[in-house]
């Protein structure tokens, strides 16, 4: 009996651990992801969806259900803003660099506040982990993991905290 117990709690526990490790999400944006157009894309983070954008493409033009704008060359990270003839849908999304590492960030340490709508340059590093609060209000953790921006390149590791 005690046997039976403990063999379902170890596998209840690899279960939790596989879901957990399943939730999160490695993206990786290159010169593959936007082709000849211009060099940045548009990522929803709650599909992992990448979108190119044309080489003449105009910001008002934009569309869909997108959270940030990552440009790997300059490097660059912004939230997607909607404004009010916006063909964007959902809210506009919000990020904030977080204090703790990328495993520690779970729903109790969201914080009160994610205000800002991009990364600063000099914070685009490897290393560097962020919330994200996105088009549909849920909360993400953002880590980035590798930055070249010779090779316009920039992979990030994304969870959901919460719904």
């Amino acid at each position: 009996m005690i046997r039976t117990l403990l063999l379902s709690g170890i596998m209840a526990f690899g279960l939790l651990v596989q879901q957990q490790a399943a939730a999160q999400q490695s993206v990786t944006i290159n010169r593959q992801s936007f082709g000849g157009g211009y060099p940045a894309v548009l990522l929803d983070v709650k599909s992992g969806k990448i979108t190119k954008l044309a080489k003449d493409f105009r910001e008002e033009d934009l569309a869909g259900d997108a959270d940030l704008w990552i440009e790997p060359r300059d490097p660059e990270i912004n939230c997607l803003e909607r404004a009010e003839d916006a063909k964007l849908k959902g809210l506009s999304p919000h990020l904030l660099v977080a204090e703790q590492a990328f495993d520690a960030m779970d729903e109790k340490s969201i914080p009160k506040q994610i205000d800002r709508d991009a990364l600063r340059k000099d914070q685009i590093v490897a290393g560097t982990v962020f919330w994200l609060q996105a088009s549909n209000n849920s909360v993400y953790k953002v880590r980035i993991d590798r930055v070249e921006p010779g090779a316009e390149t920039l992979v990030l590791t994304i969870a959901l905290v919460r719904r």
